[in-house]
């Protein structure tokens, strides 16, 4: 018996469908591409919590230093002046936009 979406019986109706038979092609790749590429994915989700850990330690090293602001070059002028912190976090951002932990 046929029943609506809400579950109510519907009498004196028709289902019509049409079966064909035909092939689609595995857009997915062998079972073994699938491994290496799990383990491909697996890796670099084993790197990136490496350099998550290793950049959590620096964040957590530099918020205990004293809150002084360091010149981030040689001739900067008083605004030029960045916190310990906000270095650490343009060297995080800086490597891995570059593909490499900083």
């Amino acid at each position: 018996h046929l029943r609506s979406p809400s579950g109510t019986r519907i009498d004196a109706c028709c289902l019509l469908l049409h079966i064909s038979v035909s092939t689609e092609p595995n857009t997915y790749g062998t079972v073994d591409e699938l491994r290496v590429m799990m383990q491909s994915q697996r890796s670099l989700i084993s790197q990136q919590g490496r350099d998550i850990h290793q950049l959590s330690a620096e964040l957590s090293r530099l918020g205990s230093q004293p809150s002084t602001p360091i010149a981030s070059a040689p001739a900067a002028g008083p605004r030029a002046a960045r916190w310990p912190l906000e270095l650490a976090l343009d060297a995080g951002v800086n490597g891995a936009r570059a593909g490499r932990p900083s």
